[in-house]
């Protein structure tokens, strides 16, 4: 599994290069609603996507993950039916039977089952090494908005930003992510779409 532990001088040359190709000082950009430094930006945003994919790593293969929180949520709309059925039916104890239910539904929002249950879901295999998928793609979305602030920084017109774009992705996913070209080129085509 690789770890990243920032960027080393050659990944943040790198980077550095693809910014400059926009015309701008990659020491001194700054993105974000706090205007952050792109240094800083870049290396806190890797460091808590790698740690996400990380415990990812660990956590039940995506197929029994769906399998076991699809289980979950069925079970607990059941109970949910029986208790807004006794809700109604003026049993001995309705408005109990009434607060357990909603007690239910905020117990499934706040652990987030659903989130947890698509994410499964969107990882698709069996493989644990698959897990990680959702967090990839969710890191590469981050940097892609990271992307489109400094575009629009940048007082350049840009004949090839899809090239651009993807080296930049490529540069700065690669040492927490191995990340290769393709990763890369099949996540820009998915933005496409």
């Amino acid at each position: 599994m690789p770890s990243f532990d920032g960027y080393s001088e050659e990944e943040w040359r790198r980077i550095k290069d693809v910014v400059g190709m926009l015309g701008l000082d990659a020491d001194a950009a700054r993105v974000g609603h706090s205007r952050t430094l792109l240094f800083d930006a870049l290396e806190g945003l890797a460091a808590r996507y790698q740690l996400d994919y990380y415990i990812d790593q660990w956590k039940l293969p995506p197929k029994r993950a769906v399998k076991e929180l699809g289980d979950t949520l069925a079970e607990i709309k059941k109970v949910q039916r029986r208790l807004n059925i006794l809700g109604r039916v003026g049993s001995y104890a309705p408005a109990q039977a009434i607060v357990a239910s909603k007690a239910l539904s905020e117990f499934v929002s706040a652990s987030a089952l659903r989130p947890r249950l698509d994410a499964a879901r969107e990882a698709g295999s069996g493989s644990r090494f698959n897990a990680g998928k959702p967090q990839r793609r969710s890191y590469l979305i981050a940097l892609h908005k990271i992307w489109s602030e400094l575009v629009r920084q940048s007082q350049r017109k840009l004949k090839s930003e899809r090239k651009l774009q993807a080296a930049f992705l490529l540069a700065c996913a690669a040492p927490g992510f191995a990340a290769d070209a393709a990763v890369i080129k099949h996540f820009l085509d998915s933005q496409r779409q």
